[in-house]
C-alpha cells in the first residue's frame, strides 16, 4: 500500500504528486535504490540499518521534497539513525541525512541537537535518492503541524490524515496582540460553542437543542453554493504578481514569512485572531479570503473557529502548497474578476494587504463593492492594511455609499494601530504593519 492508495511504481507516483511543470525530470534519481552503490551506501545494511528499504519507505510514504505520513517503516530507520548519531560510524552520509531530516518533521526540538545542526548543515538540496531535501529540516523548525488542536473534534481524531496541513509557529503576545488566548483556550471555546448539548436546571439533566430551523435550511443552501465552486481556468500574468511569485519559488509557504519578505507571523495570527472575534466566527461559517497567500490564515480559521474557506490568490506556486497543505479550498485566480465566485453565500469576506495591489483608487472600488456582494446579508467584511498614500478612508467612504446598484453597505475606517496592538501608543515599536497610515475598513 502507498501514499494515498497507491500500487504501483514508487517513482511514476511521485510525478503524478507533482504540478505538471515541475514533473519534467524530476524522477530521475529519485527513489532508485541502485543510485545507492554510488554515493557510499554500497552496504545493504550499515548499523542494523537497511538503507534500501529506507528508499522503498520514504518514497511511499512521503512527499517529493515535502512532508511524510507517520508510518512505522519510516520512523523504525529514522529514530535508531538519531539515536546512534554520536556513538556509531556511518558511510551512507546521505541517508543519515535523510533519516534525520525525516525525524525532525515529527519531533522538531531534535533541531537542538548539535549533532543534528551539523550534520543538517554539511548537506545541500535534495538527497537522492531518497525523496527528501535539507531545506525541509528548517521548515520543520519554523512550521508546525495543523492537527494537535483543532476545534472540529471528528477532524482532530483522524490526525494521521491531516500530517500535511500547516502553520507557521507563532504566538501573538510576542506582537504584543490584543486579544491573545492561547491555542487551546481558543479550541477550547470553539468546542463549546459547537455543543448541541445544554443542561436543564428544571430537570436536572442535559438536553439536545433541535438540529434544524429555517436559518438552518438557509445555511445550508448558501452551503452548497459554497460546495460547488469550481476554480476558473484564467492565466494570471506574471507581471502583476512580481516578487510573490519569486518568494512561492523560494519555499516562502514553508518558512513562517511566507510571502513577506519577514517573519511576521505573530502579527498575522493576531490580526486574523482579532478579526475573528470582532466578526464573531462560528462554526460552520463560510469565509472568503481574497489574496489567501499560502493559506495560512484560513488554517488558523478553521482550527481555531471550525469555519470553511475558500482562498483566491494570484499567485500559483501559493495556491496550489496552500490547497495541499492548508485548510479550505484554493483557487490561482484573477482576482479583478469574480464572477465565479456566488454572491450572498459568505458570512465573511477577509483581505489583508492585498487589495491596494490593485493600483487605482476604481479598481479598488470596484473590487471591494463585488467582495461584497459576495456576503450574504448581515455578513461582514475585512479589508486590512491599506495604504493611505494608494486610496485613503474618505475614498473607501465615497466608494461605499449607497449608490443605484441595490447595494446598502455600513462602513467604519480603524488606524491599524488602534486595532490590532495592545497599546496603540507603541505600535510603531511593536511592529511596522501597525504604523500609521495603515488602516482597516470594515463592512457589512
Amino acid at each position: 500500500q502507498g501514499f494515498g492508495g497507491w500500487h504501483g511504481s514508487p517513482r511514476v507516483a511521485w510525478a503524478m504528486l507533482l504540478p505538471a511543470g515541475q514533473q519534467s525530470g524530476i524522477t530521475e534519481g529519485v527513489c532508485d535504490p541502485q543510485l545507492l552503490q554510488h554515493i557510499g551506501c554500497s552496504d545493504a545494511v550499515e548499523n542494523g540499518v537497511n538503507w534500501t528499504a529506507f528508499v522503498v519507505a520514504t518514497c511511499q510514504y512521503c512527499y517529493y521534497l515535502g512532508p511524510c505520513t507517520p508510518h512505522a517503516s519510516i520512523l523504525g530507520t529514522a529514530v535508531p539513525v538519531f539515536s546512534q548519531l554520536a556513538t556509531a560510524a556511518w558511510t551512507c552520509t546521505v541517508g543519515v541525512v535523510a533519516a534525520v531530516v525525516v525525524l525532525l518533521q515529527f519531533q522538531p526540538e531534535l533541531g537542538r541537537d548539535p549533532h543534528v545542526a551539523r550534520i543538517v548543515s554539511e548537506h545541500h538540496g535534495p538527497l537522492l535518492p531518497f525523496p527528501v531535501a535539507t531545506g525541509m529540516a528548517q521548515a520543520y523548525q519554523e512550521m508546525e503541524p495543523a492537527h494537535p488542536l483543532v476545534c472540529d473534534e471528528g477532524t482532530a481524531g483522524h490526525h494521521l490524515t491531516l500530517w500535511d496541513k500547516w502553520v507557521p509557529v507563532a504566538d501573538p503576545a510576542a506582537a504584543a496582540c490584543g486579544v491573545a488566548k492561547s491555542d487551546r483556550q481558543l479550541v477550547a471555546m470553539c468546542r463549546a460553542r459547537k455543543s448541541t448539548w445544554v443542561y436543564d436546571p428544571s430537570t436536572f439533566s442535559v438536553a439536545q437543542l433541535p438540529v434544524k430551523d429555517k436559518l438552518d435550511v438557509a445555511r445550508e443552501q448558501r452551503r452548497q453554493r459554497f460546495a460547488d465552486v469550481r476554480c476558473p481556468e484564467t492565466q494570471v500574468s506574471h507581471a502583476v504578481i512580481g516578487k510573490y511569485a519569486t518568494r512561492a519559488a523560494q519555499e516562502g509557504c514553508w518558512r513562517k514569512r511566507g510571502m513577506w519578505r519577514q517573519d511576521l507571523s505573530a502579527e498575522h495570527k493576531c490580526i486574523l485572531l482579532t478579526v475573528a472575534q470582532r466578526f464573531n466566527f462560528r462554526p460552520g461559517d463560510l469565509v472568503l479570503d481574497w489574496g489567501a497567500g499560502c493559506g495560512h490564515a484560513l488554517t488558523w480559521a478553521k482550527m481555531f473557529f471550525d469555519v470553511d474557506g475558500l482562498g483566491l490568490d494570484a499567485v500559483e506556486g501559493a495556491s496550489t502548497w496552500a490547497q495541499r497543505h492548508a485548510f479550505g479550498k484554493f483557487c490561482t485566480a484573477d482576482g479583478a474578476n469574480l464572477t465565479w465566485v456566488p454572491n450572498d453565500t459568505f458570512d465573511h469576506v477577509i483581505s489583508y494587504a492585498a487589495l491596494y495591489h490593485l493600483g487605482s483608487e476604481f479598481e479598488q472600488c470596484r473590487v471591494g463593492r463585488e467582495l461584497i456582494r459576495k456576503l450574504r446579508v448581515g455578513g461582514q467584511a475585512f479589508f486590512g492594511w491599506n495604504r493611505g498614500d494608494e486610496m485613503n478612508a474618505w475614498g473607501w467612504r465615497e466608494c461605499l455609499r449607497h449608490k443605484d446598484d441595490g447595494l446598502k453597505i455600513h462602513f467604519e475606517a480603524v488606524e491599524d494601530g488602534f486595532l490590532f496592538p495592545q497599546d496603540g501608543a507603541r505600535a510603531g515599536v511593536e511592529s511596522f504593519l501597525f504604523v500609521y497610515p495603515a488602516y482597516t475598513i470594515f463592512a457589512r
